[in-house]
């Protein structure tokens, strides 16, 4: 695994008065660039059945649902539906992700994963889990497109490493104690990190074995057990990565090495509590220095969300409010750049929203 570089990206300026609203739609649970231009939205909604079950045949019924995955074109603004497919497990909700490439995308139902071409024309079907109780809850394609690396926070709560095609190649269970969420990233093509509450486990999938622990920044688990959440890690083009802590306003900025991290700088986002919210979602420009997220509202949870992100420019503190533009207004729950970072694709819990940035770029500065 390597470092990263060391010297810093050319600073990127946002400008407040560009940042708009472009798109949006309702009932959008999860969303995947497929590549500069194309969002991937996947949404879920009942199926009426014709003859259910009463509450006496079976008190824990639930509808089938329906799981759609639509692309919208940000630059033809056309929304298309690719595919979709009823699921009848519980918990069954859709996950959705994309390669590197662009070339392909799985959808995660159940147990099963799916994989697609970007055309939305099905390739391969596998099943990732035998364990009844057991569902897929996220995936992530290797860099190189030939694996994907399958999660799951509930049931038998383990990590599976399957080709493409459908081939499992490695599986490892989840540490009893931190298995509440369950975060995936490829270090490389054959070394895998596995991030849970509190634990940053590292696998080699060529020896399928566990290769090391983290335990997050800067005192170990006894502290940090429960301040590492799955949500909060963003991974950046220099191979450095920056992880937010799940309790207060402290993002740390991290340099891989082996099966560790080590912290190269803390920074203070703001002063509230994350609480119950996690407020940890947030996105970085490539200039690694700003982020963007959503100021958490402390341990007062009645308070209105608010109506904009902020973004810090962690070098200097300066700090500008980006505005939402929307008159529903939940907490968000996803945040997700493209690529150029002209677009800011979030979901909350009305459904997708996508705002254009708007951003100017400015000569390196030095921290």
């Amino acid at each position: 695994m390597g470092c990263g570089s060391s010297v810093s990206p050319p600073l990127k300026k946002l400008d407040p008065a560009k940042f708009a609203k472009v798109f949006e739609k309702e009932k959008v649970t999860e969303i995947a660039w497929l590549n500069e231009e194309k969002c991937l939205l996947i949404s879920e909604e009942q199926v009426e059945e014709e003859n259910p079950p009463t509450r006496e045949e079976d008190p824990w019924y639930k509808p089938p649902l329906k799981v759609s995955v639509e692309v919208y074109d940000v630059k033809s603004k056309e929304l298309k539906l690719l595919s979709s497919m009823v699921c009848k497990f519980d918990p069954c909700g859709g996950h959705i992700a994309a390669s590197a490439d662009g070339q392909m995308y799985a959808v995660g139902v159940g147990k099963e994963v799916r994989v697609f071409k970007a055309d939305g024309s099905e390739t391969s079907k596998m099943n990732a889990y035998s364990n009844d109780s057991t569902s897929v809850s996220t995936m992530s394609f290797s860099p190189d497109g030939k694996h994907i690396l399958v999660g799951s926070s509930n049931g038998g709560r383990k990590v599976a490493v399957m080709t493409v095609d459908g081939t499992e190649v490695y599986t490892c269970p989840i540490d009893d104690n931190y298995k509440f969420k369950v975060g995936l990233h490829w270090m490389d093509d054959k070394t895998v990190m596995i991030l849970s509450n509190g634990c940053a486990a590292f696998h080699d999938i060529s020896s399928k074995s566990e290769c090391g622990k983290w335990w997050g920044p800067p005192k170990g688990a006894s502290d940090y057990t429960h301040s590492m959440n799955p949500e909060g890690m963003r991974f950046m083009k220099t191979g450095r990565a920056y992880l937010a802590h799940k309790d207060d306003g402290q993002l740390f900025l991290l340099k891989p090495g082996g099966a560790k991290f080590k912290v190269l700088e803390t920074f203070k986002l703001h002063d509230k509590d994350f609480g119950m919210n996690c407020g940890t979602k947030f996105a970085v420009l490539s200039d690694e220095q700003t982020v963007i997220y959503e100021r958490p509202n402390g341990s007062n949870h009645m308070d209105p969300v608010p109506d904009h992100f902020e973004a810090n420019v962690l070098a200097s503190g300066g700090k500008s409010e980006l505005s939402r533009g929307d008159a529903k207004l939940t907490r968000v729950e996803m945040l997700e750049l493209n690529v150029s970072e002209s677009v800011l694709a979030t979901v909350d819990q009305e459904g997708a929203k996508l705002y254009s940035l708007g951003y100017k770029a400015e000569p390196a500065q030095g921290k």
